[in-house]
């Protein structure tokens, strides 16, 4: 998260971009940076660009909707930013787009029209919070509270585990899903060991993000599998796991020749959570219509112990999801802790209070 003056002054806008996404059913992400690797002039990670705000939606069949949303609080360079929307909206393939800016001239409203970009003033964003039903100041208090905590914690974080706080940060958006899921249980389990003073704050924050980020590619898997053949479960999970079917023919063929050389016959080239992970797959997939809210739920659950006030503005978790989801939620927990030597007591009242 960033501490540039401008990014700053922007701070009220991005909050008000955050309550319009949530108030549609998105978990929401703030200040995205993407990031490649290059080996120019040494290997070292290369920002590509950035995003104000993120919000991820899910339907019932697991088809996920992007909404990007880019906010600055000058009133010039309208033509670069919406140019950088268009651009990000194409990474994402994202479904909606808002440009919000103190004031936008109506050439780049002309031009945002075309793009399929909301064009949006201060006024005009403002409105359309009022017609959403969101006139009560106290939701983006809510918003400026949670930004705050969660910028303070992601720095506490960084203190205690600065790789995975880099992967919650840079990595994980442009990397596959098969290759995230790996990622994430390594570095989850990295977490595992007490952090002690204020960095244990940020040892569960990050530990809380990770396990949203996870709980997202598993979806995201299973949304494949949906596609490819739901009744193949098994077989699906395996191929998808390694990266898809001739991936995983060669990663058997080589482990074939390296048990022929080395004579171990208990040598796999599949994970060893391979067969927890398509559990938890069946039980995403056999019961859609609660299971595609579990991480939105997981998402709000976890806001909830970062600012009560959560529960004030939105309601209680147990009253805006069902019984069902909330067990969906705590599914990718109880994944996590078989997974990894982690102390589910970390996941504390997601647990618990809920």
């Amino acid at each position: 998260m960033t501490s540039n003056p401008q990014a700053n002054r922007d701070l009220s806008m991005k909050w008000k971009a955050n309550v319009i996404l949530r108030k549609q059913q998105n978990v929401v992400f703030n200040e995205v940076d993407l990031c490649t690797f290059s080996y120019q002039p040494k290997y070292s990670r290369k920002q590509i660009t950035d995003l104000d705000v993120l919000g991820i939606s899910c339907d019932p069949d697991l088809y996920f909707r992007y909404h990007v949303a880019e906010c600055k609080s000058v009133a010039e360079k309208a033509m670069e930013y919406l140019l950088k929307l268009q651009g990000t909206m194409h990474f994402f393939t994202a479904q909606k787009a808002y440009f919000i800016q103190k004031r936008i001239d109506i050439n780049a409203r002309e031009v945002g029209k075309d793009m399929g970009i909301y064009c949006l003033d201060e006024s005009n964003i403002d409105y359309l919070l009022k017609s959403l039903g969101v006139s009560d100041p106290q939701f983006q208090n809510v918003e400026q509270d949670l930004y705050a905590a969660r910028k303070r914690l992601l720095a506490e974080a960084s203190e205690f585990n600065i790789k995975a706080a880099n992967y919650f940060r840079y990595d994980f958006w442009t990397l596959p899903d098969h290759r995230n899921v790996l990622n994430l249980i390594r570095l989850i389990d990295s977490c595992s060991g007490k952090a002690g003073g204020k960095s244990e704050n940020g040892r569960r924050f990050i530990v809380h993000q990770l396990t949203l980020l996870l709980l997202l590619a598993i979806l995201r898997l299973c949304a494949t599998l949906l596609r490819m053949n739901c009744e193949e479960i098994v077989e699906g999970t395996k191929t998808l796991i390694m990266g898809g079917s001739r991936e995983r023919r060669d990663r058997e063929a080589l482990y074939d020749q390296v048990s022929i050389m080395i004579k171990d016959t208990t040598l796999q080239p599949y994970p060893g959570f391979l067969n927890d992970l398509t559990e938890l797959a069946n039980r995403y997939l056999s019961s859609l219509a609660f299971s595609c809210h579990s991480l939105r739920c997981f998402d709000f659950m976890s806001n909830c112990l970062l600012n009560e006030k959560m529960q004030d503005v939105w309601g209680k978790p147990n009253e805006v999801f069902d019984e069902k989801t909330i067990k969906f939620a705590r599914d990718i927990i109880y994944f996590v802790s078989a997974q990894t030597k982690l102390d589910r007591e970390i996941y504390g009242g997601i647990i618990n209070n809920f």
